[in-house]
C-alpha cells in the first residue's frame, strides 16, 4: 500500500511552516522528524489523530500511510512495503529519488 493522496494532501497542509526544519519532502514523500522515542511516539499519535492509518496490527504488522524510519539502525522499525532507505534518506520504492526540499544544507542524495 502506498500513502493515499488524501493523506499526503493533509500532511502537506499541516506541515507547511516546518519545511526546512524537521520536515523535508520530494514529489512522492514527506518526512517529519523527531529525536527521541517519546517524540516519535507523539508524532505517530499526532498523525494518527489527523486520520492517517499508522499500521496494520494483523499477523504480520506493517506500516501503512506513514512509517517510522530509524536511519541509525538501518531502516523502518517494522516492515513498510512502499519505502526504500539509502543511508540517512528514504524514497518511494520503485521511483527515482526526487529533489529534496528542506534538506539543502543537511544531506546529499546519491
Amino acid at each position: 500500500m502506498t500513502p493515499s493522496e488524501e493523506a499526503l494532501g493533509r500532511y502537506m497542509l499541516l506541515t507547511t511552516l516546518c519545511i526546512g526544519g524537521k520536515v523535508w519532502y520530494d514529489e512522492h514523500l514527506f518526512r517529519d522528524g523527531a529525536m527521541s522515542p517519546n517524540d516519535i511516539g507523539n508524532l505517530v499519535e499526532w498523525w494518527s489523530d489527523k486520520g492517517f492509518d499508522a499500521h496494520d496490527e494483523g499477523e504480520k504488522p506493517k506500516w501503512l500511510d506513514f512509517c517510522v524510519v530509524q536511519s541509525i539502525f538501518g531502516g523502518p522499525t517494522m516492515p513498510c512495503d512502499w519505502i526504500e532507505v539509502r543511508g540517512r534518506t528514504a524514497h518511494l520504492k520503485n521511483e527515482s529519488v526526487g529533489n529534496l526540499v528542506g534538506s539543502e544544507s543537511k544531506f546529499s542524495v546519491s
